[in-house]
């Protein structure tokens, strides 16, 4: 059914009006944090966020950062992050076990 074929009398021409003139309007993210904690506020233009994590500014809009997010730059720069802290982690438990062996040795 085309828009043509109605009759005009039953459409209110202010709604039609104001549906024409709108446009979607793009949310921008009142909170970084809550799509990654990565994602922070850049500093010197609030209309984009800046991943600390790949060092790259994204438009400060819900659909741009949750791209962003599930892209595979930030996926492949997340697993090295994630690769360099269980790397810490394990010296830290490797070096508390010699720890341990020394002192069961010396006793």
């Amino acid at each position: 059914m085309h828009l043509s074929s109605l009759n005009r009398d039953f459409l209110p021409t202010d709604d039609i009006e104001k549906l024409i003139n709108t446009k979607p309007k793009e949310l921008s993210v009142e909170n970084p944090d809550s799509i990654s904690r990565f994602l922070g506020v850049f500093k010197n233009d609030t209309r984009f966020l800046y991943c600390m994590l790949t060092r790259k500014k994204v438009n400060n809009t819900v659909d741009h950062a949750t791209r962003h997010v599930d892209g595979w730059h930030y996926k492949r720069k997340m697993y090295e992050f994630w690769k360099t802290q269980m790397l810490k982690k394990k010296k830290v438990l490797e070096i508390g076990l010699q720890r341990v062996r020394r002192k069961i040795e010396n006793e």
